[in-house]
C-alpha cells in the first residue's frame, strides 16, 4: 500500500509502474469535494475535477483505493451530509472512504487561528469524534 498526491496520475506511466512495482491498494488524502473546503484545508492541488479520471486510472490497474475525507468545515454543518455522501457514491469510484473530524489540535494552524479570534474550545479532545460536528467550540 502507498499514499500518493490527487495528481500524481498525471506523471506519466506512474501507476502502471506502481502497479508492477506490487502495489495493490492505495491510500488518496482528497479531504474534501468542496472546492471552499479545500482551499481552506490548503489542498489547492486537489483538483475535484480530476478525482474521477484519477481513480478510474488506479482503478484500471486493478488497484484497491482508499481515500480519506474530512468532516467539519463550516459549509458541510449547513449543508445535509446525506448530501456529500450522494455526490461521493455517484461521482467517485472509490472501494473504502474514511472519514475524520476537523480538529483543531493544539499547536496546529486551525488551533491558532481560532485560538487568536478567542474562540472557546473544548480542551476534551474526545469530544471530537461524533460523527455529527466537528469539534465542539463554545461561544
Amino acid at each position: 500500500m502507498i499514499q500518493v498526491d490527487t495528481l500524481c496520475h498525471k506523471i506519466p506511466n506512474f501507476i502502471e509502474k506502481a502497479k508492477r512495482a506490487g502495489v495493490t491498494r492505495v491510500f488518496i488524502g482528497l479531504e474534501n469535494v468542496n472546492p471552499d473546503n479545500l482551499a481552506a484545508a490548503k489542498k489547492r492541488q486537489n483538483k475535484i475535477t480530476e478525482y474521477r479520471k484519477m481513480l478510474q486510472a488506479w482503478k484500471a490497474q486493478g488497484i484497491i483505493t482508499l481515500a480519506g475525507y474530512i468532516l467539519g468545515f463550516p459549509s458541510i454543518r449547513r449543508r445535509p451530509f446525506g448530501a456529500t455522501i450522494a455526490i461521493i457514491q455517484e461521482e467517485l469510484p472509490l472501494d473504502i472512504i474514511e472519514f475524520f473530524c476537523l480538529t483543531p489540535l493544539p499547536g496546529s494552524e486551525d488551533h491558532q487561528v481560532l485560538w487568536k479570534k478567542g474562540v472557546a474550545m473544548d480542551p476534551d479532545l474526545n469530544s471530537t469524534t461524533s460523527s455529527t460536528s466537528a469539534p465542539r467550540i463554545r461561544a
